[in-house]
């Protein structure tokens, strides 16, 4: 150990600009929280082998591959040959076929007012060959998500239809109007 900082009440190490006592920052430990703190208007920058890898921008939003993110996330890639690639892992076991991955738009944390995507795995994953997937969109009605449309590994689409058995399956819960050109 290089240095060790001990203190009874929230240890802190803090780091001051002398030429601008407004310009100032913190290492605390606060219970089981380590707080990492920015006194100024500036980012929160990590570098990592030489290069700026991600920052917390004093507006709250957060860009990867960025330093000028322009939404609350906002993760970028230049790479020839290569996809910008954002991977959310559900590391649940073998032992069930009814675990998810969801991206879900909502105004509040009980309102719903854009949908979701829902990202779902079927079958028997403990058996190779028996593994599948699909997704799922649902829209919003009267603050509920409801299903709208599936699309499962077999390549079946259904709209209004969970379970689609198959290549369009269409179910309606009223009158049906179909119309073309």
């Amino acid at each position: 150990q290089l240095l060790h900082v001990e203190g009874a009440t929230n240890p802190a190490i803090k780091i001051e600009d002398t030429s601008d006592a407004s310009y100032w920052s913190t290492i605390t430990q606060e219970d089981n929280d380590l707080k990492i703190t920015n006194n100024g208007n500036g980012s929160l920058v990590f570098h990592h082998n030489g290069a700026e890898r991600a920052r917390i921008q004093s507006t709250g939003k957060v860009g990867i591959g960025t330093d000028s993110p322009d939404t609350i996330l906002d993760v970028r890639q230049s790479s020839d040959g290569a996809g910008a690639e954002i991977k959310i892992v559900n590391t649940a076991g073998t032992g069930s076929s009814d675990e998810t991955v969801e991206l879900t738009a909502q105004h509040t944390t009980s309102e719903y007012v854009g949908g979701k995507i829902q990202f779902f795995r079927s079958g028997d994953y403990s058996t190779t060959g028996q593994r599948q997937g699909g997704i799922k969109f649902y829209t919003c009605d009267d603050n509920s998500n409801e299903l709208t449309m599936t699309m499962t590994k077999q390549k079946y689409v259904g709209i209004g239809e969970a379970s689609p058995d198959h290549k369009l399956h269409l179910t309606f819960a009223g009158d049906a109007d179909f119309a073309g050109d």
